[in-house]
């Protein structure tokens, strides 16, 4: 809705809520889309600006915390630009608690998931991203793997 309004401010004589989407006779599949065409949209980089700062100074946990409120809140133009660029920063505990890098990923991304999920209840593919397709039993199973691997950890080195 926000985007629709956006677009009725600056596009001159709409014929239709078709006619919004278009710009310079290119149609866009969203009214997101036809705003980012019209140059209405912040670019995504105070939100590069906002993850690189935090991603020197906070643990990967709550950068997917801060990650997750800008996907809900801010509504970064490019997401899945930002969780590539932000990747390793995101999943690094995981990462060290000796997954694959295709296992730290995928398991940062269903607490990113998680997280979105509590605060507007959709998933990771309202935002572009892939969906995890993962059931909450099997989200259990990979927690528990997880913390299993932090309890082994903590065996070894004491």
């Amino acid at each position: 809705m926000f985007f629709l309004r956006l677009l009725l401010t600056v596009v001159k004589g709409p014929t239709s809520f078709k006619s919004l989407r278009y710009f310079q006779g290119i149609e866009q599949a969203t009214y997101r889309g036809a705003c980012i065409d019209h140059g209405l949209l912040e670019q995504d980089n105070a939100h590069q600006m906002t993850l690189q700062e935090a991603s020197v100074s906070h643990q990967p946990q709550s950068l997917r915390s801060l990650f997750a409120v800008l996907l809900v809140h801010a509504q970064p133009t490019n997401p899945k630009e930002l969780c590539n660029e932000f990747e390793f920063s995101l999943c690094e505990d995981f990462i060290h608690k000796s997954l694959s890098r295709d296992q730290a990923k995928h398991l940062a991304l269903i607490h990113t998931e998680d997280m979105i999920f509590s605060m507007n209840g959709k998933g990771l593919e309202t935002f572009g991203l892939p969906p995890t397709d993962l059931e909450d039993s099997a989200r259990c199973g990979i927690e528990i793997e997880a913390e299993h691997n932090i309890q082994h950890e903590k065996e070894t080195v004491q």
